[in-house]
């Protein structure tokens, strides 16, 4: 629970978002019942020089196929460091 709505952490660390992380987030989609999906996804992909087309068409496709399953996806950014 998170400000006392449910939640369910199904993140995986060092996971490159372009490759296994794609196909992750939409297995995951249809096992909740939760109505939204919060992505928070790409840092390793940035390290390893994937390049901006290649994930922003990766996060559309996420996007598409969550919208599809009746998901709400809610896109996360990492905050800017001071």
């Amino acid at each position: 629970s998170y400000l006392g709505i449910a939640t369910r952490n199904w993140g995986r660390p060092g996971e490159e978002f372009t490759l296994e992380g794609f196909t992750r987030v939409i297995e995951v989609g249809p096992k909740t019942d939760g109505d939204i999906v919060a992505i928070l996804e790409g840092s390793n992909d940035a390290i390893l020089k994937v390049t901006a087309g290649t994930y922003q068409r990766a996060l559309q496709r996420v996007v598409n196929v969550l919208r599809v399953q009746g998901k709400v996806p809610l896109l996360l950014t990492i905050p800017a460091p001071c």
